[in-house]
């Protein structure tokens, strides 16, 4: 089942040194795991290093070194479905707002300046998509197990019932 007790981890990737280390306090006092890139090609390695332990967040910048925030979402999406991905930008980026929605899944976007508390309920509002999609994977791959298992002894007691059957039959005749 789902560790509950594991902190939740969080990806920050901002070419801002001073966004990413303020991002990252905010993780860590709410008890997150936070890591956290400038480099989105170092990002993206480790992303994919940990595909059987997933972010369950990854909070990124609009401009990065080499690649706008929501081609790298994309990226990251591609990588790992299941993390949630936030895109942070100033407030005069309205057409990378409009970009990263219509061109990338992402599940929140907040504008800086932002509040310390916003992005604590973001977290949280992602934290709980997480879990409840890793929690339906789980019972999913449990009620296909326990189907698969009715069906073996469904069949056994099939072949059961037909042996029996049989051997009324050939009883009658004697």
């Amino acid at each position: 089942m789902l560790n509950e007790t594991k902190k939740p981890t969080v990806m920050i990737v901002d070419s801002d040194p001073s966004q990413r280390e303020m991002m990252k306090q905010i993780f860590v006092s709410i008890d997150w795991e936070a890591v956290s890139h400038d480099s989105p090609s170092d990002a993206l390695e480790l992303l994919d290093k940990r595909r059987s332990s997933p972010f369950v967040l990854i909070v990124c910048g609009v401009n990065l070194n080499g690649i706008n925030g929501s081609d790298f979402l994309a990226k990251a999406e591609a990588i790992s479905p299941l993390t949630r991905r936030m895109l942070v930008l100033p407030r005069s980026e309205n057409k990378a707002l409009i970009e990263a929605i219509n061109s990338t899944d992402i599940h929140a976007c907040m504008t800086t300046p932002f509040d310390k508390s916003d992005l604590v309920s973001k977290a949280e509002n992602a934290l709980y998509e997480f879990t409840s999609i890793k929690k339906k994977e789980i019972y999913k791959r449990l009620v296909k197990r326990q189907n698969q298992e009715l069906f073996l002894k469904s069949k056994s007691l099939k072949h059961k019932e037909e042996k029996l059957a049989e051997q009324l039959k050939t009883r009658k005749k004697k």
